[in-house]
């Protein structure tokens, strides 16, 4: 598993532990792939159009939306 495999190898370069303790590596893992699936699902619904250039874009925004959806409330 992709997430899995994230989670356990970014305590060896960021500041923080693989534990239950310190949710930050799970959470920064989370929104990772998440960003990724979004960027590539309208990437292939675009039939992969503008090539990688274009997912790469579509990478830049779904993560540049990140803070302000956090701020979200109901």
């Amino acid at each position: 598993m992709v997430l899995g495999g994230v989670v356990t190898s970014w305590p060896d370069v960021l500041d923080c532990q693989t534990s239950d303790v310190d949710l930050r590596p799970r959470i920064l893992a989370e929104l990772t792939t998440t960003a990724w699936s979004i960027a590539g699902r309208g990437w292939v619904a675009a039939d992969a159009n503008g090539g990688r250039g274009d997912l790469i874009n579509r990478l830049h925004q779904a993560f540049a939306v990140i803070p302000d959806a956090l701020e979200l409330s109901a």
